[in-house]
This record gives C-alpha cells, sequence and structure tokens, in this order.
C-alpha cells in the first residue's frame, strides 16, 4: 500500500467516524452512547494497528481452530444473551451490550479468505450463517454471503464444490432470513438514520450518505490485489445495503459501538500483507 493511498484511508476513516456522532448527535442520540461511540473508536483504532502487521495462518488447521472459536462465541447470544423482540444477537458486559457478530465477523471472513480452505472451513462459515440467521440478523447474512461470493467465487475453479456449496447454502439462508424480519423498534440514530437524517434537513442527510459511503471507501481502497480486502469490502457493503433496505443499523453514522470497533479491526486485516490466493 502506497503512502498516499494509506493517507486517504486515514481521512476516510477519520471523517466517517466523526460525521457519524455529529448524526447520531443530531438524531438525539444520548451524550452516554456517544462517549461509548467514542471509545469504540479508539480501542478500534488500537486494534487496527495491531492487526494491520498480522500474518495470514499458513496451515488450514490454523484457520480451523480459530473459526471454531469464533463460531462459539459469535454462538454465545443464542444460550446466554438477552431476548430483544425475539433477537438475540447480543452479550451483557456489565452495563453495555455488545453484539459478537459485529467484531468478529470481520476475523471469520479474513479466516476464510485463505487459500487452503477447503470442505472443514466452508462448513464452518456454513454454520456461521445459520448461528446468523437464528438470530434474525438478515443484514450479517448479506454481508456474509456478499464477501464469499466476491472473495471465492472469482477465482474459484468448477471441481471446488466445496466453494460453489458454500455460496449456495450462504444465499438460502439470506433468503430464509429476509422471510423472518424481527420485531425490534426502530431508534432514530440506529436504525433508519439514512431517512431519518434527511427528514431532519439537508446537511444532515448530506453528512450520513457521505459518512455511509467512506464506511466502504477505505476497504475499496486496500482491496487491490488482496481476497481478504475485497471480501471486507463486500461484507460491508452489504451492512450498508442492508440497513438501507431495512430495519438494520448503519455501520459506523448508526450508533453501535460493536460495529465501529468490528469495522476499525477489518480495515487493519485489509491492510494486513494477506496476499491473494496462489495457484493451485
Amino acid at each position: 500500500m502506497t503512502l498516499k493511498r494509506g493517507g486517504w484511508v486515514w481521512i476516510a476513516t477519520s471523517v466517517a467516524v466523526s460525521l457519524g456522532l455529529a448524526v447520531q448527535h443530531l438524531l438525539g442520540a444520548p451524550a452516554s452512547g456517544l462517549m461509548v461511540q467514542a471509545a469504540g473508536a479508539c480501542l478500534g483504532a488500537v486494534l487496527f494497528f495491531l492487526l494491520s502487521h498480522a500474518n495470514p495462518p499458513q496451515r488450514a488447521a490454523v484457520a480451523v481452530i480459530g473459526l471454531v472459536i469464533l463460531l462459539m462465541v459469535v454462538a454465545a447470544p443464542l444460550a446466554m444473551g438477552p431476548e430483544l423482540a425475539g433477537a438475540r444477537r447480543w452479550l451483557l458486559l456489565g452495563p453495555l451490550s455488545v453484539q459478537p457478530s459485529m467484531v468478529l465477523l470481520p476475523l471469520v471472513i479474513w479466516l476464510a479468505a485463505a487459500r487452503h480452505s477447503g470442505w472443514a472451513i466452508s462448513l464452518l462459515i456454513v454454520a456461521t450463517g445459520g448461528i446468523l440467521a437464528l438470530q434474525f440478523d438478515a443484514a450479517a447474512l448479506t454481508g456474509l454471503t456478499l464477501a464469499w461470493l466476491a472473495g471465492h467465487l472469482p477465482s474459484a475453479r468448477r471441481d471446488e464444490a466445496h466453494v460453489w456449496g458454500v455460496a449456495l447454502g450462504l444465499i438460502v439462508l439470506t433468503v430464509w432470513a429476509w422471510t423472518r424480519p424481527d420485531a425490534l423498534p426502530s431508534v432514530a440514530w440506529v436504525e433508519q438514520v439514512l431517512p431519518n437524517a434527511w427528514g431532519l434537513g439537508l446537511w444532515t442527510g448530506v453528512m450520513a450518505t457521505l459518512g455511509a459511503l467512506l464506511v466502504i471507501t477505505p476497504l475499496i481502497l486496500l482491496a487491490r490485489g488482496s481476497q481478504a480486502a475485497l471480501s471486507l469490502a463486500a461484507f460491508y457493503a452489504g451492512l450498508v445495503g442492508a440497513a438501507l433496505v431495512g430495519n438494520y443499523p448503519l455501520p459506523v453514522v448508526g450508533l453501535g459501538a460493536s460495529l465501529v470497533v468490528g469495522w476499525l479491526i477489518a480495515l487493519g486485516l485489509a491492510r494486513a500483507p494477506y496476499r491473494s490466493r496462489p495457484p493451485a
């Protein structure tokens, strides 16, 4: 990554976080929520620096073990999280509510981008999709499906049945999830942020729209020559798109510290020295 491109990534990232905080404030978000969001951005920045030097797993067994651990944490809300209108996506850590999937799915996508991914990793990705479907999270499922399609299908051989099987399985789960929306009420500064921002005024709408575009832009800038970064860009494009058409949080622009932390993790992983899949 050139210095020039890296500079634009930092500018886009900083502006997106700042615009998000401003839009949330204008839409009426409480001061405590804004403080948690800012703290999440600071934590995410630290993780960005740490993970931007992470080396991809060289052995399939390492990726499989990592995915098993991540899957267990993502699934934990189904067993021990609070139920809100039928949905179980969160864990309570004292006074804080954390959505593990939004923090950890970038790591799942990064591990799954390895060239040595086979049936074991493919089954774990489908299992992750199943967990998201049970959590009524069509947005995360849409992002995961797009990440797999963008990162794996262009280079997949016809005989790589596991790659095509995962794509089909995720598409089916995503369609099913969109037919089962949760009944959670919309919060003005979390869901439906763009319509609410435009309803508040021209400048608020412009700020929210620009912030939403900047959520994806840094990942696109980092996606050149990297399958992992391309997958992560597709994942966040899916989250933004789902927030536009459904009752789901808008990453970074809407209030949600888990989404901010996960997004900065994704930027760090996209910047890490992960190469495209070498020839088999």
